[in-house]
């Protein structure tokens, strides 16, 4: 293995790290535990995981994506409101 693979599977090792992080928060405390760049990070780290060919799993990440996208659009539409004195 030359180093250029060892540091993609090093990088591939620490984005997997810390997107079962995140998921931990999430079971534990909902979307609501995690900051907007949080959420931000999990979705582009889900997105860019392959989980094969399991329909399964398949749906239930393109549930939990969708409800980080609505999360983040509510809370920053929460924030705008907020600009806004709404």
């Amino acid at each position: 293995m030359n180093e250029e693979e060892a540091a993609a599977g090093n990088k591939n090792e620490l984005e997997d790290a810390e997107r079962r992080k995140l998921l931990q928060i999430v079971s534990e405390k909902g979307l609501k535990g995690l900051t907007i760049a949080q959420l931000v990070r999990l979705g582009n780290l889900l997105e860019a995981k392959d989980y094969g060919d399991s329909k399964r799993i398949q749906r239930s990440k393109k549930k939990l994506l969708k409800q980080i996208n609505f999360a983040i659009y509510d809370a920053t539409q929460k924030g705008r409101d907020a600009d806004q004195n709404i």
